[in-house]
């Protein structure tokens, strides 16, 4: 059900408080009148009202929307008393009076005791108060009395509308102008998650900027909004799946998994994946891998910086979740990334929060979605301390595997050798990889990393010559490894995750021994 049947429906069966949080004022005035109007037998709507709207606000008081006159100043006490005599005004047709931010005035006592008598007043007249705000929270006087509405990001057929009057536009200032079908449909894809006043700016911009409608441009503008809301960050990622050492058993499933995004898995009955947890210890390559996944799958990622939800007003935690969550299926397909998971819901169990419950509420509103969530939000959660993690974050059904990121065995530390000197333009040839690996044992991919850049260092500083194993030797031997300042909590961490989650890597190959050499000939007694 659309926004305008539901506010229909909710009109129509006597509500006479509503609450709609958004910043899209101009889009929701606009569904407001469509959803006043009269709509044929066919569910055509036509330009018969069957309610008078009026709209206030702080700058300009009470307007009437049938004749845009202004009715009532800008005082809120004065627009309630004005609001509880137009029932008898226009007793032809219910009202419906749309009240703009008007959270502002609800500390006021005077204010709120008019609000109850205004809603009472109203559901026996079958009229309504709808107030238009970017808060959800509501006193606790007139709670019983309102009902929050969900004002989604406009959907595909919202945008097509904004994209044919942009086009419009176009050609009135260039005739020539065209946009394919084609263009069409790649730019409606390009602004899922877009507000419509973001949307039509980015198109506007762009057929300034570039005479056509970017897809690239109108991405880019996408992302300055994800960017400005702080939440949601785009990350353009480089890293690929040949930049990840080892790992074999997590890049096996990972890639059957990329093929259950196609039409072709819908149609056979696979449904999307839901995410996946990595567990390890820390430089152990779990954030790289969630960076290199969009890359190899093709999908934007977008990091989720949990902390930058919580508000210090009451509510405001809360219905900053659900923006993300909503944008995040607004935006889908894409792999939503939340690094260190434990760090990120700190004190969400009830008896160790000490913000009145809100963390907990948070943390319970995202594992429902997590649960339930039908769009394509690929979830990658790292986390470098299980322990930390409530235990319901585990259950099944969250995720759709649980992989745990060990430290990287000898085959693996070769590989990572041989990346992270590729990478800074040496050949892995010119060095004694078995060496290297034997003298780094139990090392981090990240500490690997850090000792070749260490000893690139030491050997520009040494006349800029060109860099050797013994510098690489002499680095992981400055080195203290992580494996020895956590050695308990790494054991810890490995005795958890036996049973409970799969390895990312594949089992070490185990070196067959050489059979030894028999003294004399053959059929002889060594005797």
């Amino acid at each position: 059900m659309c926004f305008v049947d539901e506010l229909r429906l909710y009109l129509d069966s006597g509500h006479s408080g509503l609450l709609v949080t958004t910043s899209e004022y101009t889009r929701l005035e606009r569904e407001i009148i469509l959803a006043t109007r009269k709509v044929t037998k066919k569910g055509k709507v036509t330009d018969k009202p069957i309610r008078r709207v009026f709209f206030w606000n702080a700058a300009e008081g009470m307007i009437d929307a049938q004749t845009e006159q202004s009715i009532a100043g800008e005082d809120p006490l004065e627009a309630i008393q004005k609001a509880a005599s137009l029932p008898l005004e226009h007793d032809d047709v219910p009202v419906l009076v749309v009240l703009k931010d008007f959270h502002h005035w609800f500390e006021s006592a005077e204010v709120l005791a008019n609000l109850q008598v205004l809603l009472i007043s109203y559901k026996q007249l079958g009229s309504a108060v709808l107030f238009m705000t970017c808060k959800t929270d509501l006193p606790d006087e007139i709670k019983n009395d309102v009902t929050v509405l969900q004002y989604k990001l406009p959907s595909q057929e919202v945008l097509r509308k904004s994209l044919d009057g942009i086009v419009d536009s176009a050609k009135e200032s260039s005739p020539s102008f065209k946009v394919t079908d084609e263009g069409v449909e790649e730019v409606l894809q390009a602004g899922k998650g877009m507000s419509t006043t973001e949307f039509e700016n980015a198109l506007s911009k762009s057929f300034i900027d570039k005479g056509e409608f970017s897809v690239k441009e109108v991405t880019k503008e996408k992302m300055r909004a994800l960017a400005r809301e702080g939440t949601l960050q785009y990350y353009e990622a480089k890293e690929s799946m040949e930049s990840v050492g080892g790992m074999g058993q997590l890049k096996e499933w990972l890639r059957k998994r990329k093929k259950a995004f196609s039409q072709k898995a819908k149609s056979y009955g696979l449904q999307s994946p839901r995410g996946v947890l990595f567990l390890g210890v820390p430089g152990g390559g779990k954030s790289l891998c969630a960076k290199a996944l969009s890359n190899a799958w093709q999908l934007p990622l977008l990091r989720f910086d949990v902390g930058s939800v919580f508000g210090s007003l009451v509510g405001e935690s809360e219905a900053r979740m659900r923006e993300v969550q909503e944008r995040a299926e607004a935006l889908a397909p894409i792999i939503l990334w939340i690094d260190e998971m434990e760090k990120a819901f700190a004190g969400s169990s009830s008896g160790e929060s000490l913000d009145s419950g809100t963390t907990a509420r948070v943390f319970g509103s995202f594992l429902t979605w997590l649960q339930e969530k039908s769009a394509e939000v690929f979830v990658v959660a790292t986390s470098n301390d299980v322990t930390a993690l409530p235990p319901e974050f585990l259950r099944k059904g969250r995720f759709d595997e649980i992989f745990f990121v060990d430290l990287p065995n000898s085959e693996e530390r070769e590989e990572i050798f041989k990346i992270h000197l590729t990478k800074r333009d040496r050949d892995p040839g010119n060095f004694d990889l078995k060496r290297l690996v034997t003298k780094t044992s139990n090392f981090t991919g990240a500490e690997i990393e850090e000792c070749i850049k260490e000893a690139m260092f030491d050997a520009f500083d040494d006349n800029t010559r060109e860099v050797e194993d013994a510098d690489i030797l002499h680095a992981a031997g400055a080195t203290t490894p992580l494996s020895t300042l956590m050695a308990e909590q790494i054991a810890h961490l490995r005795s958890w995750a036996k049973g409970r989650a799969r390895s990312a890597s594949e089992p070490e190959k185990k070196k067959r021994a050489k059979p030894k050499r028999k003294l004399g000939g053959l059929g002889h007694s060594n005797n």
